[in-house]
């Protein structure tokens, strides 16, 4: 029994656990926004990649609906919260409206 348990275990922290993925993008143009300040309901900060994205991989956002608070340092952006179900390997895509 002992065995079978740490089988699972180990596979558990072998196996690669695939992230969610959250990608910010201006509504014209759809390119990706680097540098975007991303905070989850659970106050988790990341910030986007030069592509526009994040990876999520933290147990405390997943299989459940987060609500993610976006801003950017240039403030070009309108500032959003945006809330979606968020869970292992799905990839979400928020677009942003450029400030006038």
């Amino acid at each position: 029994m002992f065995l079978s348990v740490l089988g699972v275990l180990l596979s558990w922290l072998i196996v690669p656990q695939t992230p969610f993925s959250l990608r910010i993008v201006d509504d014209e143009t759809g390119a990706g926004i680097p540098h975007t300040r991303v905070v989850s309901d659970s106050g988790i900060v990341c910030y986007t990649t030069v592509t526009g994205g994040t990876l999520w991989g933290e147990s405390s956002v997943m299989n459940r609906h987060v609500t993610f608070t976006l801003s950017d340092n240039g403030a070009q952006y309108e500032p959003m919260n945006a809330t979606v179900a968020v869970s292992r390997g799905k990839q979400i895509t928020l677009r942003v409206h450029r400030r006038s």
